[in-house]
């Protein structure tokens, strides 16, 4: 059982690339992990925005006079 911890702490320590200090390392990771995270959030929602300011002005008159829009979106996080 140690022996299997230690050669997963080994194998963590080569995956970092041999910090000083693995502990920071790793906290270091999360931390750039969770702002990362929120940076994508953050882009996601400005893309929604954008593409939302967008759709009145593709709107339509109908013969009455009514705008009106119907169109399909893709709001994929990864597009």
């Amino acid at each position: 059982m140690i022996n299997e911890k230690l050669a997963k702490l080994d194998a963590i320590n080569a995956l970092l690339k041999h910090p000083a200090d693995i502990v920071h390392a790793v906290e270091k990771l999360l931390e750039q992990n969770a702002a990362l995270g929120k940076e994508m959030e953050k882009a996601g929602k400005e893309r929604v925005r954008g593409y939302a300011s967008s759709l009145p002005a593709k709107a339509k008159a109908n013969g009455k006079g009514l705008k009106f829009l119907v169109q399909q979106i893709d709001l994929d996080a990864q597009a």
